[in-house]
């Protein structure tokens, strides 16, 4: 197992990291809301008036525009400026409320005769945002949550007052953006990976600035004598598609400085900092020149370019939660990234962002990324083609897996499946880690970020899949597993429960598409004809079998803890696919007779009881049903035993009774049903 608890990356999660992240019973998304409240309505009126042409003219110069940017309309950018000075230099004046508009804007550009001015011509529209912004609290929880409260489209919440149109309209928007805040214990967790001593960093979709903030804390608790503010002005680095977004994230910067004796005005400071985060699509990047371009200028699409030449050979560092959304691949993008299937105009956005990991760093650079869990589980085209890259990666690889229930990493507010993927090139094995599935509740959310969990891969290959193993013994048994070969599988189509109900099928076994604490295996005399009328039309998959004995042996195996437990390694926790049945090497038992006739009568036994715990959900006026006895019943260890001996493996189903204990019963509670 790989210590990760001994090496840098996992330092202590900062206290403030802490502060801004998902509490038991507490929304981050539902904080933030609440507190940007007064943010957001002062920006809202200040945005229904023309610009003032000065402060149009500060954001236009200091925004470096590459490939592909977005330019907001430069009166909401105006707007959140405005508001922004007011909240820096509550900041910088230790201040509880905000001041004027016109001092605070005098404060940051050092001019108070323009501030005058501009307050002049915004008229009444100006005094309404300062009364709106009276109601704001600038205290410490402000200033923790500042990146969130910055997010120019604001945060999605399941609370009722994120019923109306406007947020429902909010919501859609950030879902096909994929873009969603980074919790601040992930973002430190992060930080601290991939951290190492006087390098350069880059977050290649730096949103608001939340890993930006994370690289300057790490840097300001592990490196006491470096001159915190010269390293975010000359080794902190971000790319953005929103000019809007680069625009704020250099004021989350430089809110960690505005306290002290700075150098030139904020808005000097303010400007010098966004030389170093380009309003670009990442994507339409490449880190080096063409061999036709070596003797003239570098291209506007390499990182040379855009970040000098400190930069032309990649960064140090790179960090990011890049977009989960679908996009249209620009025809440059086929040019330069190997994870482009070329029979596609579109792909998931993560994907490409993924390959930055390598793609974006030097030689001896090293990366990290929180990611969905499709990277490690997706079969698809492109993720086999993301992973093969991977593998090829020098260095060393590391996945840890996070389930979305009970919690999520990301809060109740975006359930999602995640991995957190590093890669370190400078490591002179060639390695995979790879960690268990996690599930886990919000109580148990301080340790999630700080255990060493990883396990070596060893020659387990990667490019159908990573398969999610928690402990050595794991890791043995599915080794073993994987040189079983057998002919023995089962013809699988796709039925529906209102195409079983009251047919003979007892040659055959169903299995539901989706799963979570069992796979629900059943056989077609277990479904109630009374519903017939009700009954789902959603496909099931239909296992078909040789005769009957044959089909009780087949629910045994599907029942079992073993298959569960696969289930879990080499898919995606929620999706039950016909592939997985296909390929299980489990179905090597059937070679032995004598236990395909023990599995058997286990099996039937087994169905008789567990019939009777039938489950009926009904979802939009449709219903489906779910078998399982949960697994207190001696049926499952029985199954196990048997399987793992008739298999030539060790007998022990010690890991077994862990995965189940951590897996079903998470945090102490049972969440399976018992006879």
């Amino acid at each position: 197992m790989l210590d990760l608890a001994s090496t840098p990356s996992l330092a202590a999660v900062s206290e403030d990291a802490e502060v801004a992240a998902p509490k038991a019973g507490r929304s981050l998304g539902a904080r933030v809301a609440v507190t940007s409240a007064p943010i957001r309505a002062a920006v809202h009126t200040l945005s229904s008036a023309s610009p003032h042409g000065e402060v149009v003219d500060l954001m236009l110069k200091s925004t470096r525009l590459g490939p592909g940017a977005s330019e907001e309309p430069p009166a909401l950018r105006s707007a959140w400026l405005i508001v922004a000075s007011a909240l820096l230099h509550a900041r910088a004046t230790n201040a509880r409320w905000v001041s004027s508009l016109e001092s605070s804007l005098a404060w940051f550009i050092g001019d108070s005769g323009l501030a005058a001015e501009v307050s002049r011509h915004y008229g009444e529209v100006w005094s309404e945002a300062e009364r709106e912004l009276a109601a704001l609290l600038c205290d410490a929880e402000l200033w923790t949550l500042l990146p969130y409260v910055l997010e120019p489209d604001g945060h999605v919440t399941r609370t009722e007052f994120e019923t109306c149109s406007e947020s429902k309209a909010r919501k859609a928007k950030k879902r096909s953006e994929g873009a969603f805040y980074t919790a601040g214990d992930v973002a430190s967790f992060m930080a601290n990976t991939v951290y190492r001593p006087a390098s350069t960093w880059l977050d290649p979709a730096c949103g608001t600035g939340v890993f930006l903030r994370a690289a300057i804390h790490v840097v300001r608790q592990r490196e006491r004598h470096t001159d915190v503010l010269e390293f975010a002005r000359s080794s902190l680095f971000a790319i953005d598609k929103s000019s809007l977004a680069t625009d704020l994230a250099a004021v989350v910067v430089i809110e960690q400085f505005v306290g002290r004796q700075l150098p030139c005005s904020p808005a000097d400071l303010w400007a010098a900092i966004k030389e170093n985060i380009v309003c670009a699509d990442a994507q339409r990047l490449r880190k080096h020149v063409g061999a036709s371009d070596l003797f003239s200028e570098p291209r506007d699409d390499a990182l040379e370019h855009l970040f000098g030449h400190r930069c032309a050979n990649g960064f140090d560092l790179v960090i990011m939660n890049p977009p989960y959304a679908r996009t249209t691949v620009h025809g440059s993008v086929y040019e330069h990234w190997n994870v482009m299937p070329l029979q596609t105009s579109h792909i998931e956005t993560h994907v490409l962002f993924t390959e930055m990991m390598w793609r974006f760093t030097n030689s001896r650079g090293a990366a990290v990324a929180v990611l969905p869990l499709s990277v490690g589980a997706n079969t698809s085209k492109a993720y086999i083609a993301l992973r093969t890259e991977i593998a090829k990666v020098s260095g060393k690889k590391v996945f840890l897996f996070f389930d979305r229930e009970p919690q999520a990493l990301f809060g109740e507010d975006i359930k999602t499946r995640n991995t957190i993927l590093y890669v370190d090139k400078s490591s002179p094995r060639q390695c995979i880690y790879t960690s268990g599935l996690l599930k886990w509740t919000a109580e148990q959310r301080s340790s999630v970020l700080t255990a060493g969990r990883a396990v070596a891969l060893g020659k387990t290959g990667i490019e159908d899949f990573v398969p999610k193993l928690s402990c050595e013994a794991e890791r043995a048994t599915y080794d073993s597993l994987r040189k079983l070969r057998t002919e023995d599988r089962p013809r699988i189509t796709r039925i529906s429960l209102a195409e079983i109900c009251g047919q003979e099928l007892g040659a055959d076994v169903f299995v539901s598409a989706t799963a979570y604490n069992f796979i629900n295996a059943f056989k077609s005399d277990g479904v109630p004809i009374t519903d017939r009328p009700s009954l789902s039309a959603s496909p099931l998959l239909r296992l078909s079998f040789a005769n009957e004995k044959l089909s009780f042996a087949a629910l045994a195996i599907l029942g079992s803890r073993l298959m569960f437990w696969l289930w879990h390694v080499e898919c995606d926790g929620f999706h039950v696919s016909s592939e997985f049945i296909k390929r299980s090497p489990l179905w090597s038992v059937f070679k032995d007779h004598a236990s395909v006739q023990s599995l058997s009568s286990l099996g039937e036994q087994h169905w008789g009881e567990v019939r009777r715990m039938i489950v009926r959900s009904v979802n939009g006026g449709k219903c489906t049903y779910s078998f399982h006895a949960g697994y207190n019943s001696s049926f499952y260890s029985k199954v196990d035993r048997l399987i793992l001996r008739s298999l030539g493996l060790d007998e022990c189903t010690k890991f077994l009774d862990q995965f189940v204990a951590d897996t079903v019963h998470v945090g102490g509670v049972r969440r399976d049903r018992s006879l």
